[in-house]
């Protein structure tokens, strides 16, 4: 049988041929047979947002959902749904998670409007509330592969990396050409130490999907905890090479040049990733660092109170400010900064001996800082993890 109709075409060629320009063809084909359909507005919005044009995406879904679709129509649900992604990639969680509910209220049986509103959950730090969202979507449907990779993400961010390894696995065995659990269990395999099982994984997430930018980055990772920081760099560049809007990258470039002693290199990385993304807390941190170990601490606290601004739950820029501090001779700031980072992550061992070492400074006058600015970890990506579970596909 002959399937002409141009929006079963188009979901057929999006899904199986990637053919941009087809896409569009039968876009404007649908659009020319029925110009009050919502349908061609959806899926110029899913060509606009996977170009990263999120604007240009909210506002065809908008146009989409201005149609009178008479009642709880399916696609009012697919078009909440995946106005409701396209927030999430914008970083705006809260305006994602009401999408998702809408979304919701028009088909409670939605599981992938559950998987994504884990996905913001866990965005927003709420792990706990990330996992109830994934064990929701799989009641509804158990084979939901995204779901148990979000759950995985989720209970890495919470430091189960064995617990995350496992829903993994799950994933795997449930969709074997899934690549995001093999990046996720590489990132756990990092963050227990095994670099080099972490890089296998990496490998096999990108013999599935070698336009996986986020795969290559975590590799770079993997190197730099190994001190190859010009491999790390290669692969940096190689995920940029995939997605020349992706701030990680530059970020952890940045960390690489640091890592070399070039901190002027490393603040123009660091520039390029928050031109990307403002919101990058981390950054920041990273760019005080980098003005830390040039001597110009004015600078780098204002860089940390940046940080602390855009993420008062990390604990770095507080250790880091502390230790600009304390080379200033400010031992009660310090003390005090080093106390904030302690109590946010008692676990961090470095954190209570740079209290207890200012303390000994101050009581001798001394300048000496235990430790030069950096991270909580004794490696700069021993304890990255995914934000949040993948999406599944728009719909």
């Amino acid at each position: 049988m002959e399937i002409t109709n141009p929006y079963i075409l188009f979901s057929y060629v999006h899904a199986v041929e990637h053919d941009h320009n087809s896409e569009l063809r039968l876009l404007n084909e649908a659009n020319q047979l029925d110009p009050d359909s919502p349908f061609a507005y959806i899926g110029w919005a899913i060509l606009e947002d996977e170009k990263k044009d999120f604007g240009g995406a909210i506002s065809l879904y908008q146009r989409a959902l201005s149609f009178d679709l008479l009642g709880l129509n399916p696609i009012d649900s697919n078009a909440y749904y995946d106005w409701g992604i396209t927030l999430s990639e914008e970083d705006d969680y809260d305006g994602a998670i009401a999408k998702f509910l809408q979304a919701l209220a028009l088909n409670p049986r939605d599981a992938y409007a559950y998987d994504g509103l884990g996905n913001a959950l866990q965005n927003k730090g709420d792990f706990d509330g990330a996992i109830a969202k994934y064990q929701h979507a799989l009641k509804l449907d158990p084979k939901n592969a995204y779901a148990y990779n979000g759950w995985g993400n989720a209970l890495q961010n919470k430091c189960d990396f064995d617990g995350a390894i496992a829903k993994y696995q799950h994933a795997l065995a449930l969709d074997p050409e899934y690549a995001d659990p093999y990046d996720g269990w590489g990132k756990a395999l990092q963050n227990k130490g095994d670099n080099d099982g972490a890089i296998a994984k990496y490998q096999q997430a990108l013999a599935l999907d070698p336009k996986n930018a986020d795969a290559y980055n975590s590799w770079g990772d993997a190197l730099q905890n190994k001190n190859d920081y010009d491999g790390a760099i290669s692969k940096y560049q190689q995920a940029l090479a995939l997605n020349p809007k992706y701030a990680d990258p530059y970020n952890n470039w940045g960390k690489a040049l640091q890592n070399k002693g070039d901190n002027d290199g490393a603040i123009i990385k660091y520039q390029q990733a928050l031109a990307l993304n403002p919101k990058y807390a981390e950054t920041y941190n990273n760019w005080g660092n980098a003005l830390q170990n040039k001597g110009d601490l004015d600078s780098a606290t204002a860089k940390y109170k940046q940080a602390i601004t855009l993420n008062p739950r990390s604990p770095d820029p507080y250790y880091n400010w502390g230790l600009a501090l304390q080379k200033k001779g400010d031992f009660d700031g310090a003390i005090a900064k080093y106390k904030v980072a302690a109590s946010i992550d008692p676990a961090i061992i470095m954190f209570r001996n740079a209290l207890k070492a200012a303390r000994d400074a101050k009581a001798n006058r001394s300048t000496q800082v235990p430790a030069q600015p950096g991270s909580s970890s004794t490696s700069s990506f021993s304890r990255e993890s995914p934000s949040s579970g993948e999406a599944p596909p728009l719909k």
